[in-house]
């Protein structure tokens, strides 16, 4: 079963799964873009000597709503307590009774609802095609290493990094390198972590996944990316909990 698989092998299905559906989407809609037309695609609105595009505005407020009632499932019901902690200890989960399997096909849905709530969201102002996705796809990914994985509210402060991040490069330099700020920011928010895990976050073969992962063009090059990121991310975790087990440690392990 693909559950009792590594992370990266159950990445690496999902993200067959997505070339799949995109390119069933190519055969049975064509390759070209498609926008909704809306009545206020175009409308925008005054607040003091600041101009806002209503669309935009309207997408984020319904987001922070998604995000906040998300955030209150996971905190304060059962359903949202049991994912939680299927996430961070199976077999302790297992051992109070709860249903793996039902929990994480319950994950899984509301995480495809997310995505296709966050997809409908935008469609008023982003043209989208079959393809859109691999973008936000690496997106994500570079939200992740910002707000750190597991963290509820480190991806949604970093994805509030990256989106003002890439406004600020579109206006400082030009749309064209937009992302370099948040990858520069992601960089440095690896390199100023706590020092004890400076020797994993700054290890050679740790930049190399990343860089993989960020100059990856196509799903296929994205997903052995990511293995090679989880890969290097796991033995490196092992060799930090290793070197912090021994009471005589006083400082890093030596990087590679």
């Amino acid at each position: 079963r693909i559950l009792d698989a590594p992370h990266e092998m159950q990445i690496l299905l999902m993200l067959g799964v997505a070339l799949v559906l995109e390119n069933v989407a190519l055969m049975v809609w064509g390759p070209d873009s498609r926008r909704v037309s809306t009545t206020y695609a175009l409308s925008t609105f005054w607040l003091g000597p600041i101009v806002f595009d209503l669309p935009k505005v309207a997408t984020f407020g319904l987001a922070l709503a998604l995000a906040l009632g998300l955030y209150l499932f996971l905190k304060k019901t059962d359903l949202g307590r049991m994912i939680r902690a299927a996430s961070d200890n199976q077999i302790g989960a297992l051992l109070v009774g709860t249903d793996i399997l039902k929990v994480f096909t319950l994950a899984f849905g509301i995480g495809a609802a997310c995505v296709g709530a966050a997809g409908s969201l935008m469609t008023p102002f982003l043209p989208f095609s079959p393809s859109t996705g691999l973008f936000f796809t690496v997106t994500s990914f570079n939200i992740v290493i910002i707000g750190g994985m597991g963290s509820f509210l480190g991806a949604f402060v970093g994805g509030l990094l990256v989106g003002v991040s890439e406004s600020l490069g579109a206006v400082i330099l030009v749309p064209s390198l937009k992302e370099i700020g948040s990858f520069l920011k992601a960089y440095l928010d690896e390199r100023l972590r706590d020092p004890e895990t400076r020797g994993l976050h700054s290890s050679a073969v740790f930049r190399e996944a990343r860089a993989a992962i960020v100059n990856a063009q196509t799903p296929v090059e994205l997903g052995r990316a990511a293995e090679d990121f989880l890969r290097s991310n796991r033995r490196r975790s092992e060799e930090l909990r290793q070197h912090l087990a021994d009471p005589t440690h006083h400082s890093p392990p030596a990087q590679r």
